[in-house]
């Protein structure tokens, strides 16, 4: 029984935390949106190009972030993958022993 509850909760889990990590849940920064390149334009060089830097380097922290909130979820999901292994194991366990 508590082989079957592990199995079920680990599968489960597993499957909850992998869709986390593959599902874009935040929207991209790009720094290249056609109302930018316009607003850019308007400005000086220097200026224009000291803020397409400025907004890069925005987008590349977010999406470092938005990275390792992913590899999290992925970690989790491997250890409930695992935790079902482990639940399967003892329900395999369980069988054997009730035939032997």
């Amino acid at each position: 029984m508590v082989g079957l509850l592990l199995t079920i909760f680990g599968l489960a889990a597993s499957a909850v935390y992998a869709l986390a990590a593959t599902m874009r849940t935040f929207g991209r920064i790009t720094p290249d949106i056609t109302s930018s390149v316009v607003e850019r334009a308007r400005k000086p060089d220097d200026i224009a190009r000291i803020e397409r830097a400025a907004r890069f380097i925005a987008a590349r922290r977010r999406s470092s972030y938005i990275a390792n909130w992913k590899v999290i979820r992925l970690k989790r999901a491997a250890a409930a993958s695992g935790a079902a292994v482990v639940g399967l194991l003892a329900m395999l366990m369980a069988v054997l022993l009730t035939i032997v």
